[in-house]
Formats: C-alpha cells, sequence, structure tokens
C-alpha cells in the first residue's frame, strides 16, 4: 500500500518531491519510490507512536496561526 501511496506523493508534498528526484539520481525510479515509502512510513509511525491524530500540513499551518 505504502508503494502505490509514495507514487502518487511528490505531486502533493514538495519535500517528498525532493526526496524522490534526489534518490532517483543516485538509482532508479523504483529505488527512488521506496525511499518515498520509507519516509511515508517514517511519518506514520511518530503520529502513531505520540498517539495523535494525523494532521495535513495545510491545516497545521492554518490552525498554528
Amino acid at each position: 500500500m505504502l508503494v502505490e501511496a509514495a507514487k502518487l506523493a511528490p505531486r502533493y508534498d514538495p519535500d517528498l518531491a525532493l526526496l524522490y528526484a534526489r534518490e532517483k539520481q543516485k538509482g532508479n525510479a523504483n529505488r527512488a519510490k521506496l525511499a518515498v515509502a520509507r519516509k511515508l512510513l517514517a511519518y506514520l509511525l511518530a503520529v502513531d507512536r505520540e498517539k495523535r491524530d494525523f494532521v495535513p500540513i495545510r491545516e497545521f499551518s492554518s490552525t498554528a496561526a
């Protein structure tokens, strides 16, 4: 599931797009997708570890202001 999500994630998140581009330069597109999937997993684990709801960055930045 995360690999499928990693195909779309760089389109919506500039940080993940940068990660994808950097990893694609080092190797091939499949390796870059795996790097994005690993980053998504790290995000999910961080949210789970903190026992809080996931809040997209757009909503987080508008509520923090």
